[in-house]
């Protein structure tokens, strides 16, 4: 599903449409590392599910679900947050992704990427083409 919408990671909702997680390329990625023993070879399910980093159709065991594998607890946040406050969030908790929900409901109403942040600062280069930052002033380096 995340390959036919060309994401690399959706929200997660419940039956009363509230986000409760967040399943992503990099899930998908430690499920594979967590399958594997120490000598590198493959047990239990992705055997089955996992061929040179394909997902084979109908191979998928009907007792994997997404809540297994997603990450819980996501991080949300109202469409009023500021684009600075949330690439700050997005490095304190080690994450791509933000999911925008409408405040009264706490319905996801959009995500906000770390690919998104970068499309804001190109935009905002190309506004200012000749803004540089002093000399004395370094960029901080992300963790």
């Amino acid at each position: 599903m995340l390959d036919r919408a060309g994401v690399t990671g959706a929200p997660v909702v419940d039956g009363d449409g509230l986000c409760i997680g967040v399943l992503s390329a990099t899930d998908f990625m430690h499920w594979v590392d967590k399958d594997c023993k120490p000598n590198g070879r493959r047990t239990g399910a992705a055997v089955s599910m996992c061929s040179a980093w394909q997902i084979v159709e109908g191979a998928a065991h009907a007792s994997i679900c997404v809540e297994d594998y997603m990450t819980k607890d996501p991080v949300l946040v109202p469409p009023s947050t500021r684009i600075g406050e949330l690439a700050r969030m997005m490095m304190d908790a080690h994450i791509h992704r933000l999911i925008v929900i409408d405040t009264p409901s706490q319905h996801p109403i959009g995500i906000v990427s770390s690919m998104d942040i970068l499309a804001v600062l190109v935009r905002l280069e190309a506004m200012q083409p000749s803004a540089e930052l002093p000399h004395h002033q370094e960029v901080p380096a992300f963790r």
